[in-house]
């Protein structure tokens, strides 16, 4: 049997070898949405009844069985009449989604970023790339205002945050500051109360010799934190900072694997203006004097 593939970061949908299955009632892909949530565990029958509806009907027991039937005839075409389901169990009290069948982007997601965790930094680059691959949008966005998807999505959105901030770190490990600058740039505006994201994008500003910018950064960000959202900055913002005004060569380590930091300075001088280009020689002098 084709493994079954279940997307639910971004809209709740299906598919077998890449052709897509047509879930086309709302209350099959919240079926569908509140089993993948359970990572695989059994939902009982009253659960999907407390969740599926506010006051539910006389025949909610009748009804969540046939939306259990329809999404069995859905995820498994192909199976033969009177056979036991693979994909969509039944459990005691219950139903399951069987993990060795129903290949899930949020199950992936969340075994890449554990699986990440003291590998290399080329090996840990990857497997959080690929973790961040999966969304698609926000999860179960179609259910946003649904109890059971509450918080699910918040948990979700914190995995997605921590892993992208994750990435960035690994993407600077490897001498990378460049690809650091595409990911969190929007990161920082989604996720404003988030200081890790202001303080590696700042540290990636300034590694391709773009040390204005980093400090107009930082201080967009402390302000930010404690006008817009009524924070106090925390003190790796403000020791960045006060690294970066006094050009402190450790800032400048160039890890295994990643360009030099001459290197690093010229091509970032093709891509900016003079006065840009200015600060970069200037910012870059004095670490070149203490390194040799």
């Amino acid at each position: 049997m084709s493994k079954l593939r279940i997307r639910v970061l971004g809209p709740i949908c299906a598919e077998i070898e890449h052709t897509p299955l047509r879930l086309s009632k709302p209350r099959q892909r919240e079926v569908l949405g509140i089993l993948a949530a359970a990572h695989g565990r059994s939902v009982s029958t009253q659960h999907l009844i407390e969740e599926l509806w506010e006051d539910a009907p006389p025949g909610a027991v009748g009804a969540v069985r046939t939306f259990i039937g329809e999404l069995r005839r859905i995820l498994e075409p192909d199976r033969p009449a009177r056979t036991p389901p693979a994909v969509l169990l039944t459990t005691a009290g219950g139903y399951a989604l069987a993990p060795q069948m129903a290949d899930v982007d949020l199950w992936r997601a969340e075994h890449a970023v554990q699986a990440a965790a003291g590998l290399d930094l080329a090996a840990r680059k990857e497997l959080l790339a690929a973790a961040l691959d999966e969304w698609h949008g926000a999860a179960f966005e179609e259910f946003s205002t649904r109890p059971w998807a509450r918080a699910e999505r918040a948990r979700i959105a914190e995995l997605r945050a921590s892993t992208a901030e994750q990435l960035a770190e690994t993407r600077l490990g490897l001498g990378r500051p460049e690809d650091v600058l595409t990911l969190l740039d929007a990161h920082v505006s989604e996720h404003p109360w988030r200081e890790e994201g202001w303080r590696l994008l700042a540290l990636a500003l300034y590694r391709c010799a773009r040390q204005g910018d980093a400090l107009a950064l930082l201080a967009n960000a402390r302000s930010t934190l404690r006008h817009d959202l009524g924070l106090d900055p925390g003190h790796r913002l403000a020791d960045l900072e006060q690294r970066i005004l006094r050009q402190d060569p450790s800032l400048d380590l160039v890890p295994d694997g990643g360009s030099s930091l001459l290197w690093q300075a010229v091509a970032a001088a093709g891509q900016t203006g003079k006065r840009a280009q200015l600060e970069g020689v200037a910012c870059l002098l004095p670490v070149l004097a203490v390194s040799g």
